[in-house]
């Protein structure tokens, strides 16, 4: 072979050579420019929220390029669609190939949470504090996964170290509060809620959980002391008003608790509940009159408001209304279900206006509710007693003493009837004689008219 043809053949090889390598850069190249333009692809489509798509141009550029912002995107696609298992499948993948890149493992902790896997989440925000000991976020899903589990001393033990991070965060400041409560802690609740109301003292809500606190402390003056400043920076609030009364009522500062259910009314004209409480308080102070007015008003506009009905009846009895008390228990046997002590005092009031017949009836009603009630049964005897229907007032009086064999107004009564019937004595004196006893009217035979 000449030299020539040596030259020429050497020259052939290294072209084919340098072909050989253009094809393979060319190769890279091309390749490199599909990964980018599926992940640019992908990127684009995620941010215009069109998920499917995104899930099919991620999924194919993870398998041309294993990175973990491509995996952490795919996973939050994978979340987006609701395909949860894929989710996190795909976060753990972008975490073995970067086991600390911090979007992954975030979105790995939230899911996991949101999956109630409270003890995974704790692990991998470990992971993330370890990084960041001041990340709040991670301390915060700590502290919910400790309180999903109820494992309330940790959640608190986390909450109070997001507080001392950022001490001015109400919402966190809120819920150590009521965790503290919760937990019965009121001495501690009650420290939160003053942090509460430092920040946000336009805040009712805050005012009465705090009036709370004191009170389960059975600290009463220092809750009315901060409802009453409650009230005057927020002279408007129902509610507060409203609980600045209640507490005053319990209290027995009852002038005042007046007026202040008086500015409550005047904040809410359509409350069903205050002309009620006003009208406790004027019959505790016997202040019959406006007790009384107060009550009919509410009547007119709600005829049917049984605790207006309940309240009013015993002021028509402190003012011996006995017509009109009548009535109003009798609206009430007809709002209520089971009225056993109307009943009774239904009884009552027909016994002391000498109706007996229809005493008996009121009695016999409660009686159906309660069979051994020994009121019922010696206002049944009285009843008789009163109609010289002796034989069945002995037959109560002794039902009564079953019930109580102690009662003194059981016993008086079937001392009294016993000395009366003597139709009784008669009976017992013909039965020894064998004589019939003396059919009365309305006797048949079998049944005796009562």
């Amino acid at each position: 072979m000449t030299k020539k043809a040596i030259i020429t053949i050497h020259l052939v090889g290294m072209l084919l050579i340098t072909l050989m390598f253009l094809v393979d850069f060319s190769s890279n190249v091309r390749a490199e420019n599909d990964i980018g333009t599926l992940a640019n692809e992908g990127i684009s489509l995620y941010r215009q929220r069109r998920y499917p798509e995104t899930k099919i141009a991620l999924e194919k550029a993870i398998l041309i390029k294993k990175e973990p912002n491509l995996y952490y995107l795919l996973g939050n696609t994978y979340y987006m669609l609701g395909e949860l298992e894929k989710s996190e499948d795909t976060y753990r993948e972008a975490l073995k190939i970067d086991p600390n890149y911090m979007p992954a493992l975030q979105n790995l902790g939230r899911l996991l949470y949101k999956e109630k896997k409270y003890n995974e989440s704790i692990a991998v925000f470990d992971r993330v504090l370890a990084k960041d000991p001041e990340d709040i976020k991670a301390i915060r899903f700590q502290a919910g996964s400790y309180h999903g589990m109820g494992n309330m001393p940790k959640a608190i033990e986390k909450f109070e170290q997001i507080h001392r991070l950022n001490p001015e965060d109400s919402e966190t400041i809120k819920i150590l509060a009521r965790l503290y409560k919760s937990s019965g802690d009121y001495s501690k609740a009650i420290v939160f809620y003053q942090k509460l109301l430092a920040l946000e003292s336009n805040q009712a809500g805050h005012y009465l959980s705090l009036a709370r606190g004191y009170v389960k402390l059975g600290e009463k003056a220092q809750a009315i002391n901060v409802l009453r400043e409650g009230h005057k920076n927020i002279t408007n609030d129902f509610n507060l008003a409203i609980s600045l009364a209640d507490l005053l009522f319990l209290n027995k500062e009852f002038e005042d608790a007046a007026a202040i259910y008086r500015e409550a009314y005047l904040i809410n004209p359509e409350s069903k509940e205050v002309p009620i409480c006003l009208a406790k308080i004027y019959y505790l102070l016997k202040k019959f009159t406006e007790a009384e007015k107060i009550l009919k008003d509410l009547l007119k506009t709600d005829s049917t408001n049984l605790k207006a009905y309940e309240h009013l009846g015993p002021i028509y009895l402190a003012q011996n209304k006995l017509k009109e008390a009548s009535s109003c228990y009798e609206k009430i046997i007809m709002l209520k279900d089971k009225p056993f002590e109307e009943y009774l005092i239904l009884g009552n009031i027909s016994l002391y206006l000498n109706k007996p017949d229809k005493a008996i009836e009121f009695y016999k009603m409660a009686l159906d509710i309660k069979p051994d009630d020994i009121r019922a049964l010696n206002g049944v005897g009285a009843a008789y007693s009163i109609l010289s229907r002796w034989d069945k007032a002995i037959t109560f009086y002794q039902r009564a003493l079953k019930s109580d064999p102690e009662d003194k107004e059981a016993k008086q009564g079937l001392l009294y009837a016993l000395k009366h019937d003597t139709k009784g004595i008669r009976a017992n004196i013909d039965a020894f004689t064998g004589a019939s006893p003396r059919v009365r009217k309305g006797d048949t035979g079998v049944f005796r008219q009562d």
